[in-house]
């Protein structure tokens, strides 16, 4: 039997060890921290649960939704109509990114302009950016 080393025990070792796995292959995972799911994991602060590392999930992620059905956890995941994440500064500050429910492309400049995290310079760079888009 074939044998595979995968280093790192995010989201994408842990469905690269289970499909590997699947296929029929020995899998062993090296993990320097002490819990696996890399950066997806969530805390609570102020009775607000945060995200350490947002991951947005679309439609489109088949082989992570994928995954995701095998090991059982869909019910646990919170999927939104729209596009809305907390987040926790350094100075312990919540800030929210909201991104509403109008027309693409233009819900997504909306919700970057109304992001209180991203300076004037910031601001005026995803302008122009969508402007070249």
């Amino acid at each position: 039997m074939k044998k595979v080393l995968i280093i790192g025990g995010g989201i994408s070792g842990l469905s690269s060890a289970l499909f590997l796995s699947k296929a029929g292959f020995t899998v062993e995972i090296i993990e320097a921290s002490p819990k696996l799911g890399g950066r997806a994991y969530s805390f609570n602060y102020n009775n607000t649960i945060v995200d350490n590392g947002q991951h947005v999930l679309m439609e489109c992620y088949k082989n992570t939704l994928e995954y995701i059905d095998i090991i059982g956890s869909r019910e646990l995941f919170e999927f939104q109509d729209s596009l809305a994440i907390n987040y926790l500064n350094n100075k312990r500050e919540l800030s929210k990114l909201e991104i509403p429910k109008y027309f693409y492309p233009l819900n997504n400049l909306i919700g970057l302009m109304n992001f209180n995290v991203l300076n004037i310079r910031e601001r005026l760079e995803v302008l122009k950016l969508f402007v070249k888009i």
